[in-house]
C-alpha cells in the first residue's frame, strides 16, 4: 500500500525523510481501521509534528491551506471512520 519510506530511505537528507515519515506513518494509522482510532492520538501528534516542521524545512512561505489541513484529518477520522 505504501512504499514511500522504502523506495526514499537513502535519497534524502535524514531530517527530510524522518519528516516525511511522520506524514506517511500518521496517514498508514488514519487509514487502518484496526488503528485509526486507539493509534488516533499518536497521528495527530505525528501531523503536528510535520505541520510545525514543514515551515523550518521548506519555508514558511510554502505552507498552504493544504498542508495546514492536515492537522484536522484525525479529528475527521475519529467522526467519520478511517479513510477508504
Amino acid at each position: 500500500m505504501f512504499h514511500g519510506h522504502i523506495v526514499l530511505k537513502g535519497k534524502y537528507k535524514k531530517n527530510f525523510y524522518v519528516h516525511f515519515l511522520h506524514l506517511v506513518t500518521s496517514i498508514r494509522i488514519l487509514a487502518t481501521p484496526e488503528t485509526c482510532i486507539p493509534l488516533n492520538a499518536k497521528a495527530k501528534i505525528l501531523l503536528d509534528t510535520f505541520v510545525k516542521d514543514y515551515a523550518a524545512l521548506y519555508g514558511q512561505k510554502f505552507i498552504n491551506y493544504n498542508v495546514h489541513s492536515l492537522i484536522h484529518l484525525s479529528f475527521f477520522v475519529l467522526k467519520h471512520g478511517p479513510f477508504e
